[in-house]
């Protein structure tokens, strides 16, 4: 048996593609420490395993939906940073990027207002968009096989 999909192979070339292009730094949403400064991104899974057929275990093909945001001080800022990373994600050149190590973006939703507050009662605004993204396990099941059948004739 083979280990399962490994998430960084998926969140790797996404951070590096949002951070080269959009040159926004790009965080975990839900990161421990001291607020960055902003404008960035942030990135979260939504739902991390959508299964596309019932029965097969062995070098499956599944999806997952994440979640991009920018957060910024001004609502401009917020809307023109989820804007452009989204513009990102669309170009030839991204596509090209997460096709050479497995991962095909098959759905981007539109950028919309996602605005949270933050600690002592500072609102930074937060526009963002979810995705969906298809990948390929390697996993393998270690199961034994038949290599072969003999026939017995047997004559009563």
């Amino acid at each position: 048996m083979t280990d399962t999909y490994d998430y960084r192979e998926l969140i790797r070339p996404l951070i590096a593609v949002l951070k080269d292009k959009t040159g926004a730094e790009v965080y975990e949403s839900s990161f421990e420490g001291r607020q960055p400064k902003d404008p960035f991104l942030t990135y979260e899974p939504i739902t991390p395993y959508i299964p596309l057929s019932v029965d097969v275990v062995d070098d499956e093909i599944w999806e997952c939906t994440w979640s991009i945001d920018a957060v910024a001080d001004d609502m401009i800022k917020a809307m023109s940073l989820a804007q452009k990373a989204l513009k990102v994600l669309r170009t030839q050149e991204a596509s090209l990027t997460f096709e050479d190590v497995g991962i095909y973006l098959v759905e981007e939703g539109q950028a919309e207002r996602r605005d949270v507050p933050y600690i002592e009662g500072v609102q930074k605004r937060r526009v963002g968009f979810d995705i969906r993204i298809r990948v390929q396990d390697h996993f393998t099941d270690d199961v034994q096989t038949i290599d072969s059948i003999e026939q017995e004739n047997k004559e009563a």
